[in-house]
């Protein structure tokens, strides 16, 4: 890394300050070819200016390239782990940056939904504990990410968006049993069967059952020991009092 790429990366950053938008164009995909070889610093430069391109109303190319230059800053397939890990850490040292993303899922154009899912996806790899919990922070955060999987039956792109969300549901659910009570409070499994049953109708059926008998698992493992502990507890916590006032009363001790 060099003094003239500190330097042209800074210039770029300004670019999407005040541009017109095909120059925002231009300077998104300069970032973004960049980004393969120098994520550390594109990152450092720019974070806050691509997250303030996000959070206004641009076009959907303006968003899209915008999400692509976030997605290499944090895969890093070219220069490691350590620095996606580092470029990830810093993005979600933001909760507003974790939210400007889950409404971004809910996009008008299918396209930046997928884009902002697959960023998130990317993030979960890096650091999940810390998504997860930031995910919880956000208003709504879960849910949003939820109404994306009823299927619409429109296909095409919107199914994209649909395969993507099933993708990130099925990574935050894996461990994290408060996103688990989300789905299942929420009508999750209504939505699943019926994604599965409109696939197999359609003999288009792929992994869906994967992510069906994935949260059959999770329902039954769930509700299983909270009902089985709820139960007993209740159930032991009479007899003992109703043992300990009986034997009180025979012995003469009942006040």
């Amino acid at each position: 890394m060099s003094a003239e790429d500190v330097l042209n990366v800074r210039q770029l950053g300004m670019r999407l300050e005040d541009a017109t938008t095909s120059e925002r164009l231009e300077a998104l995909e300069e970032l973004q070819r960049l980004s393969r070889h120098l994520p550390v610093l594109v990152c450092a430069e720019t974070l806050g200016r691509l997250m303030q391109v996000l959070q206004e109303r641009g076009s959907s190319e303006e968003y899209l390239e915008c999400l692509y230059v976030l997605d290499a800053l944090v895969r890093c397939r070219e220069t490691g782990a350590a620095d996606a890990r580092r470029n990830a850490a810093q993005l979600l040292d933001e909760h507003e940056h974790v939210e400007t993303l889950l409404d971004l899922l809910l996009h008008a154009d299918p396209a930046v939904g997928v884009a902002a899912s697959q960023v998130l996806t990317a993030l979960h790899e890096a650091d999940d504990t810390r998504l997860e919990a930031l995910i919880q922070e956000c208003p709504d955060g879960m849910n949003k990410l939820l109404q994306l999987l009823p299927a619409r039956g429109d296909g095409g792109s919107r199914e994209a968006v649909r395969d993507q969300a099933l993708v990130l549901v099925q990574q935050l659910t894996r461990s994290n049993v408060e996103m688990m009570k989300t789905v299942v409070f929420n009508e999750g499994f209504d939505t699943l069967f019926s994604i599965v049953q409109a696939e197999y109708d359609a003999g288009t059926c792929r992994y869906y059952y994967y992510y069906y008998y994935y949260y059959y698992y999770c329902y039954y493992y769930y509700y299983y020991y909270y009902y089985y502990y709820y139960y007993y507890y209740h159930y032991y916590h009479y007899y003992y009092h109703y043992f300990y006032y009986y034997c009180s009363h025979c012995c003469g001790r009942a006040s």
